[in-house]
């Protein structure tokens, strides 16, 4: 072969002299040998393929078509249309960029980091790359961007979609990673979209407060603490408006609560006093009750009282035994009457 390990051609025979007599031999090796040379050569036309790597030497492959399947080459156009590039911006909500190499025109799919030189955005925002125009930078698709979206010095990724570019991953769209020295000041947690909320928090990540309280919140809509109560009590209510407190209260077991008290009326349903077993005390009640008995202890000196009481303006008392039997006074009867008029009837 005539060519050497660089590529370079030399002739298989010496120049030919004038009119002197060329050997068939030395004439038909040497176009043999170019014809071999063109025959491993590249064609215009594409016919032969690449049998080894090619070096440009530092020079370019221009005009190249746009690959269409994954063993084509691509073209810079398809790397910047279709890959990430970076460029430092200026300004705040109306920033511009300059990406070297230049791109041309938009293309959706194109994808771009920014590093932002200026401060913080302070609300909706533009950016025009490589003076082509332009375009709105929105998050969660078409929501415009709002203060602090794009914090200041930051790197941030945006994705042209064909109308405008998306926020990919900076300010209030991403997670955020914090070491315990880390603080987070007027920031709004929006994990759904919906409204605001703070998931996968454990109680162990919760910062200490004081032992007994709880967090509720108040009727401005903000969070704030019931204070601790003493042991045995219950949280009680306060309405809408207020924040509910630790209170005395009946638990729903008399045995647990060694000083229950009626808020109202108790309602025994039908039911009787008594052990769960054995009835010390039945009520029987009447729907158009008006009177009944009140029952009034007394202080030293003095005896308790059984009294009638009711809307009627006289209302007696009725003892009435079951059958045969009797009403019993096991003590000495007070044989005088008091009240003039009155007469004590006694049945035996």
């Amino acid at each position: 072969m005539a060519r050497n390990g660089s590529g370079t051609y030399s002739r298989t025979q010496s120049d030919y002299a004038f009119n002197t007599v060329i050997q068939e031999t030395q004439i038909n090796s040497e176009l043999n040998d170019i014809a071999t040379e063109i025959s491993a050569s590249l064609e215009v036309s594409g016919k032969k393929t690449w049998t080894g790597n090619q070096n440009a030497g530092s020079t370019k492959i221009t005009a190249l078509a746009v690959g269409t399947v994954n063993t084509d080459s691509t073209t810079l156009g398809q790397s910047q249309n279709s890959g990430s590039q970076y460029a430092t911006g200026s300004g705040t909500n109306t920033i511009v960029a300059t990406m070297a190499p230049a791109i041309t025109a938009y293309a959706a799919g194109q994808t771009f980091r920014i590093k932002m030189a200026a401060g913080a955005n302070t609300g909706a925002t533009t950016i025009n790359l490589n003076s082509l125009g332009a375009k709105a930078i929105t998050k969660k698709g078409t929501t415009a961007l709002a203060a602090g979206d794009i914090p200041a010095s930051t790197m941030f990724e945006i994705a042209y979609d064909g109308t405008r570019f998306q926020l990919l991953n900076v300010g209030t769209d991403v997670g955020i990673t914090a070491s315990s020295t880390d603080s987070l000041t007027n920031k709004t947690f929006d994990a759904n979209a919906t409204g605001n909320s703070l998931s996968n928090v454990d109680v162990a990540d919760l910062a200490a407060g004081t032992d007994g309280q709880l967090i509720t919140w108040g009727a401005d809509a903000a969070a704030t603490t019931v204070a601790a109560g003493t042991s045995g009590h219950f949280l009680k209510s306060q309405g809408a408006g207020s924040v509910p407190v630790f209170a005395a209260g009946a638990s729903g077991n008399v045995v647990d609560d060694t000083s229950p008290q009626l808020g109202g009326q108790l309602d025994v349903n039908g039911q009787a006093i008594g052990d769960g077993t054995l009835e010390l005390l039945k009520f029987t009640e009447t729907g158009s009750a008006v009177n009944e008995f009140t029952i009034a202890n007394a202080a030293t000196g003095g005896g308790p009282t059984l009294s009638a009481t009711g809307t009627d303006t006289n209302v007696g008392i009725n003892i009435t035994p079951k059958g045969t039997g009797v009403v019993t006074i096991t003590s000495t009867m007070n044989p005088s009457i008091s009240s003039t008029g009155k007469a004590l009837v006694l049945g035996f």
